[in-house]
């Protein structure tokens, strides 16, 4: 359950800072949000894996 939580937290800020350059970048098309989920999901995990182990 722990590491469920650390990988949540880690997603839910790789997400938030993504949005972020998203909006600043002005990339809002469906394409560049699919991108960012699947780039966030992506170093979430590693991110959790490498630090927590």
């Amino acid at each position: 359950m722990e590491v469920f939580i650390m990988i949540l937290f880690a997603f839910l800020v790789m997400m938030a800072i993504s949005s972020f350059l998203n909006i600043m970048l002005k990339t809002t098309k469906k394409k560049d949000w699919l991108i960012s989920f699947l780039l966030s999901t992506f170093l979430s995990i590693v991110l959790v894996m490498f630090l927590g182990s």
